[in-house]
């Protein structure tokens, strides 16, 4: 009975000890928001024409200190957000519309905010 119990247990120990060399990993991109409604409310307060830089910032959305924060440039924006040739400029929304007149001055803004923990 003594034979059987040792080995069972030398290999619960050893397959306990190797628990420790599998991979874990975390990812983190800071945000002030703790749970997704929070982000959704910030959003909902943003007011298209209106909301400066410094207001998006306060949001807790800050385009020139943020971490988390992508500049896209004119190229890519216009490259997702204009039409095809068939869509008229007066059919478009009033912000990608003034966004594609304003050429270069336009910005846009990618921000990502996510948490990610991986345990093998």
């Amino acid at each position: 009975m003594r034979c059987a119990i040792f080995p069972a247990t030398l290999a619960a120990v050893l397959l306990a000890g190797c628990s420790g060399m599998l991979p874990r990993g975390s990812s983190d991109t800071p945000a002030p928001f703790a749970t997704y409604a929070q982000a959704e409310e910030a959003v909902r307060k943003i007011e298209p024409f209106r909301t400066s830089l410094g207001e998006l910032a306060t949001l807790g959305f800050d385009p020139e200190g943020g971490r988390n924060v992508t500049l896209i440039p004119y190229p890519d924006i216009l490259a997702r957000l204009a039409p095809y040739p068939g869509v008229a400029p007066e059919q478009l929304d009033p912000g990608i519309r003034a966004c594609i007149l304003a050429a270069t001055e336009c910005r846009g803004y990618l921000f990502r905010f996510s948490q990610e923990h991986r345990r093998r």
